[in-house]
C-alpha cells in the first residue's frame, strides 16, 4: 500500500490548545432537559502541598437525596484504585452568595451544620437538598501526589490531573454538559487538554495565579480529558492535516526533531489500518522520568512515561515508538471500536469483558506489525517478536489454566494485582492476545490467499459498530459473537474451532502456529524444539543482603524439595548463597559426593534455607524444566542469497501479504 506521510513540523508553543467538539455519550433524558450541568472549579494554590482544591456548582438541585460520587477505577486501567481516599475537607453550601469554606468545613467536621451529609459508601456522599434551593456548592481538597499514567500528580513545577481521580459528578448529572474552570500558578506558562476552551476563560491573573476555562459534553469526556500544567515544550507535527501535540514534561535528552518525524510515522502508519482518523486534535503526553514506563489511552489523547535518558538508547527509542503506536491505536480499538460493556462506564464497580484480548492483546501485536511496516524493525525482527510471546506464554505455567477470555473477564482482580503464584496461576491477555493476533493475521492471509488481513476485521468493526450511532451517539460495542462475524466475512468461512482453540481453550498452541504459519507450500521456517534447563525454578531478590525466594515455578525442583516464597536461601552444595541460586547449583553439585560429575539430572542437590529464622536442610534428586522453544524466521536465513530473498518478495503468497510493509 502506498503511504502518504505527512512531514512533521517542530514548533515550540506556549499557548493554549484549543478543545476537541465532541458529542454526548447519551441523550439527556426529559426528566434532565431543564436541568444544567455541573460547573467545577479546580485550584492549586500551594503546589508544594500536593493539593488540588475541587468546587462543584449545581444550579436548581432537585429537592431530596443528591449523591454525589468519585469513580472507583479510570477506564483503560482495570483495578478498583478507591481514589476517594485522597478526598479530605468535604464541604457544601446552599447559598447563592460568598460562602466561608473554613467555617463550613469545621461545622461539617464537628456534625454542628444545620444541615446534614452522609457518607453512603466509601465514595459516595449524600446531601438532603430542601425545596426551592437555587444552587448547592459541594467543595473539598483532593491529595495528588501518585506520578503514574493513571493517577494525579502536583508539585512546585507541574501537575498532572486525571480527572477521575480529582472530580466528584451526581448521579443523575452524568450526561449533562458543564464547565470546568482551572486556577494555577501563573508561573506556569503551559496548560494541554483536549477539551474545548471557552474564548472568556476567567481572569486570566488573579493575584498569583491565573485560571483558564474549558466546556465539557458530559462526565465520560471529561474524565478522558487529562489536564496538563506546569513549563513544559510542546512540539506538533501533523498526519493527514490533523495537528497533533507532544507535551514534553521533564527534562529529557530527546532529538526533537527526529523524535516529531518518527511519530509522525508512527501515527501515519496506524492511521493506515483503519483508514480513517477520528480525531480534530490529539495531544501525546510525555512524562520523562528517572525510571519507570507504561502509558494510558485516552479518546484523543494518551498520557505516557519514558526514561528521560532513553533516548539515544536504541533499544529504549525503538520501545517508545512502541508504546506511541500502541496507546495511539487505541483511538480506534477499545475508545470506538470497544466491546459492548466498556462504555458508558459505571464509575462505582468494576466492568467487566471477556475481550480484553482484543483490546489490549490485538492493540499490542499491531504496536509490533507497525513497527515492521514503519520501516523500524526489519521482518524477521518482527517473526523473532512474535516467537518470543509464543515462548514466554507457552512456558508460563499459568497458560494452562484458564482461558483468555476467563484472563480478560478477571483483569480486575489478577493482572494488575499480582502475587507470588501468579506465574502458575494465571497469565496476560496482552501477550496471548499478541499471539492470537499473529495467529488471526497470518490465518486470514492464508485463508484468503493473500487478498485479506486483520485490518480487513478492524475495518469491519469501524464500519459496522463505532460508527453505527442509530442508538447510540458513540457508536455500538460489540460482543464476542460480532467479533467472530467480523472474522468469517473476512475469510468467507467459520472460524469456529480455530477461534475456539485460541480463546477459549488453553493446550499446546503447536497445531495452530503451524496450521497458520509453516503449512500449504509457505516459504517460512517454523521450528519449536524443546529443552531442558539445570535451574531450580525460583526467582530470588536480594534483600539488606539477604537471597529472598519471589516465587516458586509449578512442577520444579525448588517445589519438589519445598522451597516456598519468602524464605532465604542461605547455602547450595554447601556454597554460601549471594543472589547467585542457579550458577552455583551448576558449578556446585559435582562437588557433592554421591554425585556424578558429568550431568546434573538424577543426582542429589542440598539446600539450606531460614524460614521464620529457623534453619532447616532441604535435598532431592534434581530434575531440569523443560522449556519450549520455538523459532520462526523466513527461509534460509543465515545463507540465503539476494536472489532467493528476491525470490521470496516478489511472490505474492499469503505470507508475503501478512509481512507485508516498507523494509530498509
Amino acid at each position: 500500500m502506498q503511504r502518504l506521510i505527512l512531514a512533521a513540523v517542530l514548533s515550540v508553543l506556549t499557548t493554549t490548545l484549543s478543545a476537541q467538539t465532541t458529542t454526548l455519550n447519551n441523550a439527556p433524558q426529559l426528566a434532565q432537559q431543564t436541568m444544567k450541568g455541573i460547573q467545577y472549579t479546580i485550584s492549586i494554590p500551594n503546589p508544594n502541598n500536593h493539593y488540588a482544591e475541587v468546587t462543584l456548582e449545581i444550579s436548581n438541585p432537585k429537592a431530596g437525596n443528591l449523591e454525589l460520587y468519585m469513580p472507583v477505577w479510570t477506564p483503560g486501567s482495570y483495578l478498583v484504585r478507591e481514589f476517594s481516599k485522597n478526598i479530605e475537607s468535604f464541604y457544601y453550601s446552599f447559598a447563592d452568595g460568598n460562602i466561608d469554606k473554613s467555617a463550613l468545613i469545621a461545622a461539617n467536621q464537628s456534625g454542628t451544620s444545620p444541615v446534614k451529609s452522609a457518607k453512603q459508601s466509601k465514595n459516595t456522599w449524600v446531601i438532603t437538598v430542601p425545596k426551592n434551593t437555587k444552587k448547592i456548592t459541594v467543595g473539598y481538597r483532593v491529595y495528588c501526589f501518585e506520578l503514574s499514567v493513571r493517577t494525579s500528580y502536583i508539585e512546585s513545577q507541574q501537575a498532572l490531573l486525571n480527572m477521575a481521580s480529582v472530580l466528584l459528578t451526581a448521579k443523575g448529572y452524568e450526561n449533562l454538559a458543564g464547565t470546568e474552570l482551572v486556577s494555577f500558578p501563573k508561573t506556569w506558562q503551559n496548560f494541554a487538554c483536549t477539551l474545548d476552551e471557552l474564548p472568556s476563560g476567567g481572569v486570566p491573573e488573579i493575584g498569583t495565579s491565573r485560571s483558564i476555562k474549558f466546556s465539557y459534553p458530559n462526565f465520560d469526556e471529561l474524565v478522558d480529558a487529562p489536564l496538563q500544567l506546569g513549563n513544559f515544550e510542546m512540539l506538533k507535527f501533523e498526519v493527514r492535516g490533523i495537528p497533533h501535540y507532544v507535551a514534553m514534561v521533564g527534562i529529557n535528552n530527546a532529538n526533537a526533531q527526529k523524535l516529531t518525524t518518527d511519530m509522525a510515522l508512527v501515527c501515519e502508519t496506524m492511521t493506515q489500518i483503519v483508514d480513517e482518523h477520528p480525531c480534530k486534535k490529539y495531544i501525546f503526553f510525555v512524562h520523562n522520568v528517572d525510571n519507570g514506563g507504561g502509558g494510558l489511552e485516552h479518546k484523543n489523547s494518551s498520557v505516557l512515561m519514558m526514561q528521560r535518558l532513553g533516548y539515544n538508547d536504541p533499544g529504549r527509542y525503538k520501545g517508545f515508538l512502541g508504546l506511541v503506536a500502541h496507546e495511539y491505536f487505541h483511538l480506534w480499538n477499545v475508545k470506538r471500536i470497544r466491546p459492548r460493556e466498556l462504555g458508558p462506564f459505571n464509575y462505582n464497580q468494576e466492568n467487566y469483558t471477556t475481550l480484553l484480548w482484543v483490546a489490549e492483546g490485538i492493540t499490542s501485536y499491531y504496536d509490533e506489525i507497525a513497527l515492521m511496516r514503519a520501516g523500524f524493525s526489519q521482518p524477521n525482527e518482527f517473526l523473532g517478536s512474535m516467537a518470543a510471546y509464543i515462548n514466554s506464554h507457552e512456558n508460563r505455567p499459568g497458560s494452562r489454566v484458564g482461558s483468555v477470555s476467563e484472563m480478560s473477564f478477571d483483569a480486575w482482580i489478577k493482572e494488575y494485582r499480582p502475587n507470588e503464584n501468579s506465574k502458575n496461576s494465571t497469565y496476560s491477555y496482552y501477550s496471548k492476545g499478541v499471539v492470537i493476533g499473529a495467529l488471526l493475521d497470518a490465518w486470514i492471509c492464508s485463508k484468503t490467499g493473500g487478498t485479506k488481513s486483520l485490518d480487513d476485521v478492524m475495518k469491519y468493526l469501524w464500519k459496522n459498530f463505532a460508527l453505527n450511532t442509530s442508538k447510540n451517539p458513540n457508536g455500538e460495542g460489540f460482543t464476542e459473537q460480532d467479533f467472530k462475524k467480523a472474522l468469517e466475512n473476512a475469510v468467507g468461512s467459520s472460524c469456529e474451532p480455530f477461534f475456539s482453540k485460541l480463546v477459549h481453550g488453553y493446550d499446546d498452541l503447536q497445531p495452530e502456529i503451524e496450521q497458520s504459519l509453516g503449512k500449504d507450500g509457505i516459504k517460512l521456517e517454523v521450528s519449536k524444539t524443546t529443552m531442558t534447563r539445570d535451574v531450580m525454578g525460583i526467582s530470588t531478590e536480594l534483600t539488606g543482603g539477604k537471597t529472598v525466594v519471589k516465587t516458586v515455578t509449578r512442577g520444579s525442583f525448588a517445589e519438589q524439595i519445598g522451597i516456598q516464597p519468602n524464605d532465604e536461601v542461605l547455602a547450595i552444595n554447601g556454597f554460601r548463597v549471594e543472589n547467585n541460586v542457579d550458577d552455583l547449583l551448576n558449578k556446585t553439585y559435582s562437588l557433592v559426593p554421591e554425585n556424578n560429575p558429568k550431568e546434573v539430572s538424577g543426582q542429589v542437590i542440598l539446600v539450606i534455607i531460614a524460614r521464620a529464622g529457623l534453619i532447616a536442610e532441604l535435598t532431592g534428586t534434581f530434575a531440569p524444566m523443560n522449556e519450549i522453544q520455538y523459532k520462526i524466521k523466513l527461509p534460509n536465513q543465515a545463507t540465503a542469497s539476494k536472489e532467493s530473498e528476491s525470490e521470496f518478495w516478489n511472490s505474492k503468497g499469503p505470507i508475503q501479504h501478512f509481512l507485508r510493509g516498507k523494509r530498509k
